[in-house]
């Protein structure tokens, strides 16, 4: 059996779903979540044009974490 499946596909596989997308708003990057919002202890996906980008674990609740993508700290790239 050949895997001829995309990244995203093979994430679904394993049981990741969109939860949300980010949306440019006023020149600046916004999560608009749909699901998922207080889970903790979960793993996470950014995938662009169905290229899998980034794969992060949060202990936190995901909107709190992704709040931190929103608004880096001073130390941190924006």
């Amino acid at each position: 059996m050949t895997d001829e499946q995309s990244p995203l596909e093979r994430l679904e596989r394993m049981g990741f779903c969109k939860v949300g997308e980010w949306r440019l708003e006023s020149g600046q990057a916004k999560c608009a979540l749909i699901a998922e919002a207080n889970s903790q202890n979960i793993l996470y996906a950014f995938v662009v044009a169905g290229l899998v980008m980034y794969i992060g674990k949060t202990a936190q609740p995901l909107k709190k974490r992704l709040y931190g993508y929103q608004n880096p700290g001073p130390t941190q790239s924006h």
